[in-house]
């Protein structure tokens, strides 16, 4: 179905358990995806990237792995909630979504690759769950493309305002164990805003 102009609506059943790299890239006219049927577990390379018009997905609680350049320029993408079963976000996945506003990661996310949200380009709201585990963030995650200074790890901070929301906590210890992880995977900036639990 690469590059198929006609495709609005993509609706999986049961049956899919796997799709292939670039399956749906450049369906221009693709507006919605539900996948909430589909026992797939992952979302490969560049699967629904260059989809100018995609502003609703649904992921399935079976999906582990979200690739690199999954849904790259997707520019009316609004909002997504990754699954509670998500481990990695591949590098670039969601890049050049610039009308991008929210985003869930839940606790089971420990991997988030380079410029996995780079040139997400108006402020964004970052959703993590409570965590206990370690967070690994590549490098260069959220940037400008203009940036040049490697030594910054998110230098896409020094531009825009990032809020960052901490959910399901039951104290404020469980609040700060967070913060601080998500502080040593370098979430940290003066334009960082953390909302209290």
């Amino acid at each position: 179905f690469n590059g198929n102009s006609y495709i609005k609506t993509i609706k999986f059943h049961n049956y899919i358990t796997e799709i292939g790299n670039r399956c749906f890239a450049s369906c221009k006219s693709l507006e919605t995806i539900d996948l909430t049927n589909c026992p797939i577990k992952i979302l490969p390379n560049s699967c629904f990237a260059n989809c100018f018009q995609l502003k609703t997905i649904k992921l399935p609680n079976t999906l582990t792995k979200i690739e690199d350049y999954c849904f790259t320029w997707c520019l009316e993408l609004v909002s997504i909630q990754i699954p509670e079963n998500v481990i990695e976000i591949g590098r670039n996945a969601f890049d050049y979504c610039r009308n991008l506003r929210s985003i869930f990661i839940p606790k089971s996310v420990i991997y988030i690759g380079s410029g996995a949200f780079i040139e997400v380009i108006k402020n964004i709201e970052l959703i993590f769950e409570n965590r206990t585990e370690p967070l690994h963030v590549e490098k260069r995650i959220l940037y400008n493309e203009n940036e040049t200074d490697e030594n910054e790890k998110i230098s896409w901070l020094e531009y825009n305002r990032v809020t960052i929301v901490i959910t399901n906590c039951n104290s404020e210890d469980d609040y700060n164990t967070t913060k601080n992880i998500l502080e040593t995977a370098g979430f940290t900036s003066d334009l960082v805003i953390y909302l209290p639990y």
